[in-house]
């Protein structure tokens, strides 16, 4: 069982990752918490002598970055919650280093 991810970004106005533009190409090692909304853009179906396999590829439809620090940290919060109760261990936590949740250095994400 498993999910492919569509290579491609939402078009026109449903992605903000433009905003990060700059930061992304200054800061590389940095993380940065993005919100989006999925669906499934096809499903493959493989016919093998077990049976049928279904592997869907989820695509974007929006995709924002978290340019407000709050915000960011309690999604960070909420991110490392919900993959502990996925992975069953209540001590997850994510490497969330506060200086990669602050918003882009500049307003229109140039570099």
């Amino acid at each position: 069982m498993g999910v492919k991810l569509s290579g491609s970004l939402p078009g026109g106005d449903r992605h903000g990752l433009d905003t990060l533009h700059g930061e992304l190409v200054r800061h590389p090692e940095k993380s940065y918490i993005v919100v989006g909304m999925i669906d499934c853009a096809s499903t493959k179906i493989d016919h093998g002598a077990d049976g049928e396999t279904f592997t869907p590829t989820a695509r974007f439809l929006y995709l924002e970055p978290v340019h407000d620090e709050e915000d960011a940290e309690a999604l960070g919060e909420m991110l490392g919650r919900m993959r502990a109760e996925r992975v069953g261990d209540g001590t997850v936590a994510l490497d969330l280093d506060p200086t990669h949740l602050r918003s882009v250095d500049d307003e229109d994400g140039e570099f």
